[in-house]
């Protein structure tokens, strides 16, 4: 609720009191009935209007304590959800963990590969050299032939020896091309581990970013929605706690109104026990129509319970209202929750209401008689649609009137 609708609330509130505190200071004798059915009539209408704001206070209060109970139903399945999926978080991460682990034990392999990989490069560039050397010489020595050094040997001795040196030179080149042909494997044996460790590493790291990814986009997704439904929850629960206050506020207007309306009433009972030249003694139904809603407790069309005070017969808009019995007018206008009515006095206590009605037939003061034209059916007031709400009383407090009508 605004500051400017309080602040009414707070002037209705201090008017009714003063009403009460100006009424109280009179003595009783100095009441007349004239002014305590004008003073009934008014807190009649203020009445009205506070029931008519309690009744929708309550609705509201309804609606939005279901609109808190919903946010909490939301908030509890997020909580649901939100456990086992901490869990396939708790999880993830492990293995996000291990996954890490197994990187950094890849990387490390991978840097001890790479030094193997550069020994054995230059294990190659070694045996290349050698191998040059050994080219070189037999360039230096000349175009000769292992044969001809053998058959130039100048005895068995000498030929021994050359056999020797010729035996240990091949045996050198095949070394050398043996040596050659193993560093050529190992470097690629090496560059082949490292592409393939190269290739599984990453891998695995595509695989850690995608996991990364979603748990990341599921944790602000829960965030995002846990955040939006406390924030909705808490707007709710303010504006319920406004509503709650302006209950009370209304709750506490529309006890003192009811207090005043009941000694005001208390001061009526017993004064209108006279005759009325009008009255016949026989009631009529005041329209021809079922009845919507019967006398006693109800559920209220603006929500909770009250107590319906007369009954309501349904009509078409604009169907002629008929006076139950003749009488004298003692109401006729607008009268809070029962929008255009009209109330009849018949003599002995009692009287008739005729609420919600589109336009009126008749005047305060006027005398009617029995069936006469007092009204049509409208639905103003606190009114769901057009029909007819008739009240019979009895000394000011309503009585059933199918204990009257005939």
């Amino acid at each position: 609720m605004n500051a400017m609708k309080m602040t009414r609330t707070l002037v209705l509130l201090i008017a009714a009191a003063a009403v009460l505190v100006g009424t109280a200071a009179q003595p009783a004798g100095a009441l007349t009935t004239l002014g305590a059915q004008a003073q009934l009539r008014q807190n009649a209408a203020k009445l009205a209007a506070a029931q008519a704001k309690i009744a929708a206070a309550k609705h509201q209060e309804s609606s939005l304590a279901a609109a808190v109970g919903a946010l909490d139903a939301k908030l509890g399945v997020i909580g649901d959800q939100l456990a086992p999926l901490q869990a396939k978080v708790a999880i993830a991460t492990a293995k996000l963990d291990a996954s890490q682990a197994r990187l950094d034990q890849l990387r490390a392999q991978l840097a001890t590969k790479r030094q193997a990989l550069d020994k054995a490069q230059a294990d190659l560039a070694r045996q290349q050299q050698l191998f040059g050397e050994h080219v070189v010489e037999i360039y230096k020595t000349g175009d000769v032939s292992y044969l001809d050094m053998l058959l130039g040997a100048t005895g068995y001795d000498d030929f021994i020896s050359r056999l020797q040196v010729v035996s240990r030179i091949v045996s050198n080149d095949n070394q050398i091309a043996a040596d050659l042909d193993s560093a050529r494997a190992k470097v690629q044996a090496q560059e082949d581990a490292v592409a393939a460790d190269t290739a599984a590493a990453f891998k695995i790291q595509q695989g850690l970013k995608a996991q990364h990814d979603q748990l990341a986009a599921v944790e602000a997704e829960l965030a995002a929605k846990q955040a939006s439904y406390a924030a909705a929850r808490q707007q709710k629960n303010a504006t319920l706690a406004q509503v709650q206050t302006s209950s009370k506020a209304w709750e506490q207007q529309q006890a003192q109104l009811q207090a005043d309306s009941a000694r005001l009433q208390a001061f009526l009972s017993g004064r209108s026990t006279s005759s009325n030249s009008y009255a016949t003694g026989s009631m009529m139904w005041p329209v021809s129509g079922p009845i919507t809603s019967p006398f006693g407790w109800r559920t209220s069309p603006f929500g909770g319970s009250e107590f319906h005070t007369g009954i309501d017969i349904g009509v078409p808009y604009g169907t002629p209202i008929h006076a139950a019995d003749g009488g004298n007018v003692v109401w006729a206008q607008w009268m809070g929750g029962y929008g255009n009515a009209v109330v009849i006095d018949h003599g002995g206590g009692l009287s008739t209401l005729y609420g919600h009605q589109s336009s009126l037939n008749v005047s305060v003061g006027q005398g009617v008689t029995r069936g006469q034209v007092i009204g049509y059916v409208g639905s103003t007031g606190m009114s769901t649609g057009p029909h007819l709400h008739f009240e019979v009383r009895l000394n000011g407090k309503p009585v059933n009137p199918l204990g009257y009508l005939k």
